[in-house]
């Protein structure tokens, strides 16, 4: 048997499913969430439940150490940090619904560490060395517009052209 198809009858036959579709429709009813954002946790909660229930670790005896076991040993390289937090997220959200519900100990969501995302960290880093020399190549002469454009050139890769060009880049 194939290991997608192993892993979609395991999640089908999850004893946990009863938890999910309680937290889910807390989500909807209670919370008021949006039907995407319920399809995009559950896609979240199911593998780490399947999980959960292939290391036979029951809700009732969850600890850091497991979410921390998760994150570190089956999702380490595969994901970015950006995916890593989307997942902690969710992780949370049904930590916190099941920890007021009595399935795990309490303090369970708070315990689970996202990583650090930059408000900027997406925005291009800049031209390398070598698209600068080819584009001081282009206006290397003599004439007074051709020094002044070499000379701001110069300004802004030394200076700052990261963040000039990032602002004033082609979408």
């Amino acid at each position: 048997m194939s290991r997608s198809i192993h892993a979609e009858q395991q999640i089908e036959f999850s004893p946990y499913n009863h938890h999910l579709q309680e937290f889910l429709t807390f989500l909807k009813k209670e919370r008021g969430f949006a039907d995407a954002t319920i399809v995009n946790r559950e896609r979240s909660l199911k593998p780490f439940l399947a999980w959960l229930v292939a290391q036979d670790v029951p809700l009732a005896t969850m600890s850091p150490v497991v979410t921390t076991k998760y994150f570190t040993g089956i999702v380490a390289g595969q994901w970015k940090r950006t995916t890593v937090s989307f997942h902690v997220q969710s992780l949370r959200s049904f930590f916190r619904y099941a920890s007021s519900r009595g399935w795990c100990a309490a303090g369970i969501a708070e315990s689970i560490d996202a990583p650090r995302l930059y408000t900027y960290e997406n925005l291009p880093q800049g031209p390398s060395w070598e698209e600068v020399g080819k584009v001081l190549a282009s206006v290397n002469g003599t004439s007074p517009v051709q020094i002044r454009s070499r000379c701001a050139i110069l300004l802004c890769a030394v200076y700052g052209l990261r963040v000039w060009r990032s602002l004033w880049a082609a979408p």
